[in-house]
């Protein structure tokens, strides 16, 4: 019985691990805001950022929650200090933009979107 059981929990273990490998998990970028620092504290508030930023598999997913007119992007190099990647777009209801990063070799990045009246960043890794 015990035979048995090792057998089987071998060969599932061997069906599974092949499967498990091609499984690519989302990473969400945290993302802070210029005008954040210079707000005043109010109690029991709290804005939240128009902009949220996921990596999956090279593409940066960008979710736009409410309209912001004209948005500059840039990925930058964290290393170099190069910027790798600057598109400007406009965001006139809420949407999803997705950036190819095949290009972009493995390392540290930064993301930034410079709006009318702030900037939002946050820090990422490509290690694939």
């Amino acid at each position: 019985m015990i035979k048995k059981l090792v057998l089987f929990v071998g060969l599932l273990s061997l069906l599974v691990t092949p499967v498990l490998s091609s499984v690519h998990s989302t990473k969400y970028i945290y993302l802070r805001s210029t005008e954040s620092a210079k707000m005043k504290k109010k109690l029991r508030s709290f804005e939240a950022l128009p902009i949220q930023a996921t990596l999956e598999m090279n593409q940066l997913q960008i979710y736009f929650y409410s309209p912001l007119s004209l948005v500059n992007i840039a990925i930058i190099n964290n290393s170099t200090g190069e910027e790798m990647v600057s598109n400007s777009i406009v965001v006139e209801a809420p949407t999803t933009y997705v950036i190819n990063l095949n290009d972009c070799e493995k390392g540290d990045y930064i993301v930034e979107f410079m709006l009318l009246d702030d900037t939002i960043s946050g820090d990422f890794i490509i290690d694939e």
